[in-house]
């Protein structure tokens, strides 16, 4: 419940002043009231054809500050934890459960990916603590895995 604690404890508790959801469903009154702090959204893959306010349970429209929307390519919900890093760790995989592997994790490089993962933490806390957008302004030139959806942040010219 990592992102969907982030986005309700950003709601419920002052000391939280922002938030990262990676690939979470939003539960809870967050949900319907939104937020007035800080927050990205970072998920995986979604048709063409889905509109952004669907997207997150719609909490990225009711997200009232600075925020974020971004998708990193070749992912699947279990891809934003430690096992796509772990799996690459790994040389003796049969090829017989590569594809199995590919549909629970996704076919991003785990170590590519947990890079992309900590810079975009790192960019958000920059963010949120900060006030310095300059890194999630830049992150999808610096990272081909990204596709930034849409973004309302002040980015430095």
């Amino acid at each position: 419940m990592g992102g969907a604690t982030a986005a309700l404890a950003a709601l419920l508790d002052s000391r939280v002043i922002g938030g990262l959801d990676l690939d979470g469903s939003i539960y809870g009154s967050v949900k319907e009231s939104g937020l007035n702090k800080p927050f990205v959204l970072v998920g995986r893959p979604v048709p063409v054809d889905l509109p952004i306010g669907e997207l997150f349970d719609g909490l990225y429209d009711r997200l009232r500050r600075e925020k974020m929307l971004v998708i990193v390519n070749d992912t699947q919900h279990l891809s934003f934890c430690d096992a796509p890093f772990l799996v690459t760790l790994r040389a003796d995989i049969p090829d017989e459960y590569k594809p199995v592997v590919e549909a629970v994790l996704g076919s991003v490089d785990g170590q590519e990916l947990a890079g992309t993962l900590d810079e975009l933490l790192v960019s958000t806390a920059q963010l949120v603590f900060g006030g310095d957008a300059k890194g999630l302004c830049d992150i999808a030139t610096t990272n081909k895995g990204l596709l930034v959806l849409d973004k309302e942040l002040t980015c430095a010219i």
